[in-house]
């Protein structure tokens, strides 16, 4: 199943590379207006890339800034540990958001997988 929400995301923080910092790419949340709260409600994330393309997996924090969790190749996944209300992003080299941002829908177990070319 695919979750998302779209909109765009810009920063740039010193020293960082403008994809890591959160720089404008299309499909990606405005600043701040895609953050983590409360973490209560404990899932798990089946996220898996069946994009044609390389994706950095990002959690989005309380203030809505990205934090780095995992590189995938195509047609790799992972298990993550999160919480029911914590978005996640999966940026491609270019800086954009692979069917924008994803978030748990159920407590247990959640399936997000992204496409694209």
């Amino acid at each position: 199943m695919k979750l998302m929400t779209v909109s765009a995301l810009a920063g740039f923080i010193l020293g960082i590379s403008a994809i890591e910092a959160g720089a404008a790419g299309r499909n990606c949340p405005a600043p701040g207006s895609a953050r983590s709260i409360e973490g209560k409600v404990k899932v798990t994330l089946q996220i898996a890339n069946s994009s044609n393309r390389a994706a950095k997996i990002y959690w989005l924090d309380y203030q809505g800034v990205r934090q780095f969790y995992k590189e995938l190749a195509p047609g790799q996944g992972y298990m993550q540990p999160s919480f029911m209300t914590h978005p996640w992003i999966a940026v491609d080299p270019k800086g954009d958001c692979i069917d924008g941002v994803m978030r748990p829908y159920q407590p247990g177990e959640n399936i997000m997988e992204f496409f694209g070319d």
